[in-house]
């Protein structure tokens, strides 16, 4: 009977072992999946952050395109005006492409 109880012991112990180091590779891998899905929602957050970046700076660039746009309207109304002013009495394609020119600037 103790030659049972001390085998069934030494089977007993190597189980223990065994079944430790395996217990830790489950908890590491539990843990390393915890991780990756924290990286994939920290990684969908830089994503969203990217677009907006670039989002604001293709606004940006449109405002500086609109800017620009509105400053040669601008000039352009101002040279008309000025040939209004020099006529006296406007001609009618003077007229029409002076409206549409303060129609445009309005635009912006």
């Amino acid at each position: 009977m103790a030659d049972k109880n001390l085998r069934l012991q030494i089977i007993l112990e190597g189980l223990d072992r065994i079944t430790a180091p395996l217990k830790s590779i489950t908890g590491a891998s539990a843990a390393a999946r915890k991780d990756l899905a924290r990286t994939h929602d920290e990684l969908k957050n830089l994503d969203s952050l990217q677009k907006q970046v670039g989002s604001y700076k293709a606004k940006e660039q449109q405002f500086g395109f609109d800017a620009r746009a509105l400053q040669d309207t601008e000039k352009h109304l101002a040279e008309l005006r000025a040939k209004l002013d020099a006529v006296g009495v406007p001609t009618k394609d003077l007229a029409k492409e002076l409206q549409r020119t303060e129609k445009q600037a309005a635009m912006f």
